[in-house]
């Protein structure tokens, strides 16, 4: 269930409103995606930070699945069997530490996250494009600040 901001009225509050709106449209935005999916929400969050990982060049590790999700080891290992079994992720031996093993998503779960997110991204891409560096500073420091006060310990 949404919980909107409460606010009084005043000048702040359109652009609280409109953070709040973007929240619920992203929310769904994943629920329609992981529906189709045939995901529960843990797992189609775990899907999606290993994808994100993959964009940005890294691969993700169970260690590092727990902290983001914050759930023991042994729950992101289920998430990892079950979405290795569903042929959303597999496991790879990590380079780095013989021991270690790191997730990447398949082949066609990525085309359908692209298919699913990717117009979505180049929109969004083409809109911050046009932000120049202050505005962008201020933007960023705005939100940065909004998560502050949301999730003080992120």
């Amino acid at each position: 269930m949404d919980v909107p901001i409460d606010l009084e009225p005043g000048p702040a509050r359109p652009l609280l409103v409109a953070i709040d709106e973007l929240d619920r449209a992203e929310r769904r935005l994943r629920l329609r995606v992981r529906t189709e999916m045939h995901l529960n929400n843990t797992d189609f969050t775990a899907l999606l930070y290993v994808d994100r990982r993959e964009r940005r060049g890294a691969p993700a590790r169970v260690g590092e699945l727990t902290d983001y999700l914050a759930i023991s080891t042994a729950a992101a290992t289920t998430i990892v069997n079950r979405l290795s079994g569903a042929g959303y992720v597999e496991r790879f031996a990590d380079p780095g530490d013989g021991r270690g093993r790191t997730i990447r998503t398949t082949d066609s779960s990525r085309a359908l996250i692209d298919d699913r997110f990717g117009g979505i991204r180049a929109e969004l891409d083409d809109l911050v494009a046009g932000v120049d560096d202050v505005e962008e500073e201020r933007l960023l420091a705005l939100l940065h600040r909004v998560r502050d006060i949301i999730s003080p310990l992120h």
